[in-house]
């Protein structure tokens, strides 16, 4: 009887959920999405002569100026065609900026762009829409506090 008695405790032990496999999961999920984002999430960086030619030429669809650093552009969908390397889209990502730029100052991008438009004689209604975002990486302050947490 004492055996058997034995036998029920060793299961429960062997059996017996441990809660910290929800921190450890959790752990590996923020790890593996932050990974994913860095791989998946960074289109190629492009020069200024290239940006301008694209300027010039109309190929633009959309400027969007990201914490005022660097700026994402998108590309025409009639004019992929001309630019092989911005048209792989990566895991069905279709949404994706297809370059991005470092602008240095915002007022100096938005000089540049005007002097572009001047030169190319760009009608203000053909000029490229440029919204402003800014976005804040969260798992950085996520794991400087649940990382200590963490490991006591």
């Amino acid at each position: 009887m004492e055996n058997n008695n034995d036998n029920n405790n060793n299961s429960n032990k062997n059996g017996k959920f441990n809660s910290y496999w929800i921190y450890g999961l959790l752990a590996l999920f923020l790890l593996a999405l932050n990974f994913w984002t860095l791989t998946n999430g960074s289109p190629e960086e492009i020069e200024a002569e290239r940006f301008n030619q694209m300027v010039r030429e109309g190929d633009i669809s959309k400027l969007v100026v990201i914490n005022d650093e660097y700026a994402q552009i998108f590309i025409d969908k009639n004019r992929l065609d001309k630019y092989p390397e911005a048209s792989k889209s990566k895991l069905g990502a279709s949404n994706r900026p297809h370059f991005v730029r470092e602008i240095g100052t915002v007022d100096s991008f938005r000089e540049d762009l005007q002097a572009i438009y001047a030169d190319a004689n760009i009608p203000r209604s053909e000029q490229i829409p440029m919204d402003y975002e800014t976005r804040q990486n969260w798992l950085t302050p996520i794991l400087g506090w649940v990382l200590p947490i963490l490991i006591i």
